[in-house]
This record gives C-alpha cells, structure tokens and sequence, in this order.
C-alpha cells in the first residue's frame, strides 16, 4: 500500500493537469469554459 501526503498528492496532480494541457494544446484544441448570456428587458413601469 502506497501512502502519500497531501503535498505529494498536490504535485502529482498539478503535473498531470498540465500533462493533459500540454496534450490537448499539440493537437491544436482547447478546453471548454462556461458561459452565460442575461438578456434584460426594459420594463416601463
């Protein structure tokens, strides 16, 4: 059984983050982000 700290946890992520960046941008595509378009109606009152 492997046991690793927190800080261990956290660098190993980070580096397959930017692994998977690193991939998706050579193959020239990005990631997708949301978004969100209001609409106001003016409301004569």
């Amino acid at each position: 059984m492997n046991v690793i700290t927190y800080t261990e946890f956290s660098q190993v992520k980070q580096e397959l983050i930017f692994k998977i960046m690193s991939a998706v941008e050579t193959h020239k595509s990005d990631f997708a982000f949301p978004s969100r378009s209001i609409y106001i109606e003016n409301q004569d009152t």
